[in-house]
């Protein structure tokens, strides 16, 4: 039997990270077009990002290329995504956890 409510929170995550990646790349796509010297720092930001939220979702990449294309059309950002999702992959799933269990040892060793 399906639950409901879990199907309704799962797709109002998605929803939401879909409607996040559309901004992101939107305002991105914004910076390229206007030479904004913080574009520099996005795949930073990104990996940043990684750590807290699992960008590497089909959600995430659909909604960053979806707010991209507009401005620079298409298989550039989806090129970009991909990268920055299998890194973004690699960083939640690996990186995230290790500084997890390093912080709950440095705080057991303070106590």
């Amino acid at each position: 039997m399906v639950d409901v409510a879990q199907t309704h929170r799962a797709l109002k995550g998605a929803v939401l990270a879909l409607v996040v990646a559309f901004l992101f790349g939107l305002a991105l796509a914004w910076g390229t077009l206007h030479q904004a010297p913080a574009t520099a720092s996005v795949p930073s930001v990104l990996l940043l990002l990684a750590v807290f939220f699992p960008i590497y979702r089909a959600e995430c990449v659909l909604g960053f290329v979806l707010g991209m294309t507009p401005g620079v059309g298409s298989v550039l950002p989806l090129v970009f995504a991909v990268v920055m999702a299998g890194a973004g992959w690699v960083v939640h799933r690996g990186l995230a956890p290790a500084l997890l269990r390093a912080a709950r040892w440095l705080l057991s060793a303070v106590r």
